[in-house]
């Protein structure tokens, strides 16, 4: 639905519609963040290598909300995350999860934990009802990219440093199902048998008896291959 305006000489004129306003926005921000080294993968979705073989990948969300009957787009809060590919196939082999079975990142990250005050308050109210304004919401979008979350997932593209992270348990339950899964298999790749094996116990006491077989079978499943390669 288009508003109708009147110009300064009594025309009548058509105002944007928010899909339009979506789609320079969209059109805006995929060129700022490819001078930064992000690619569009979907969307509101972009990625980037972060290392020279492609095992790390780091993921930025930039959902765009329409509000209804009007030209208006706002920015929802900001999704950030890192995959160690190597770790989460292994993940998933260990499970004998199948095809269909869904995608993890490694580690995701919270604006209020990557970004400092002044960037979280003008992104959480970024918005624009014109597609001249796209530029501008580009630009700001990409400032806060460049200097606050490319270097928080460089900074955490590192076993190593995750392992120390996957020490501190969740509040949220499947949020720690996955740490414990992580900190297992992670240890494991560094070659820390006792941090796996502890891990592993862990998550074997804690969150293989939840009652539904098809959860439980799938994670006894993953202690018992891990098991085994930890030896």
């Amino acid at each position: 639905m288009k508003e109708t305006l009147i110009g300064g000489n009594g025309e009548t004129l058509m105002a944007p519609s928010g899909k339009e306003v979506r789609k320079a926005w969209r059109a805006a921000e995929t060129s700022a963040l490819a001078g930064l080294g992000l690619r569009q993968r979907v969307a509101d979705t972009y990625v980037i290598q972060l290392d020279g073989d492609g095992a790390w990948e780091g993921t930025v969300s930039l959902v765009k909300r329409l509000m209804a009957g009007q030209s208006r787009v706002d920015l929802e809060p900001i999704g950030l995350s890192i995959t160690h590919k190597p770790t989460e196939k292994l993940i998933h082999d260990l499970k004998g999860a199948g095809a269909g079975a869904p995608a993890y990142a490694t580690l995701s990250g919270f604006p209020w934990e990557v970004l400092p005050p002044q960037s979280k308050d003008e992104l959480t109210g970024l918005w624009i009802d014109e597609p001249g304004a796209a530029r501008r919401a580009a630009d700001t979008v990409a400032a806060a990219v460049k200097a606050h979350v490319l270097p928080w997932m460089r900074s955490n593209a590192d076993l190593s440093v995750l392992a120390r992270r996957f020490q501190e348990p969740q509040k949220i339950s499947h949020l720690d199902v996955q740490r414990l899964e992580r900190a297992a298999v992670i240890n494991y790749e560094l070659g820390d048998g006792d941090a796996a094996a502890a891990a592993l116990a862990e998550y074997a006491d804690e969150k293989c008896g939840t009652g539904i077989s098809a959860i439980d079978d799938e994670r006894r499943h993953f202690v018992r291959a891990l098991t085994e390669l930890i030896g």
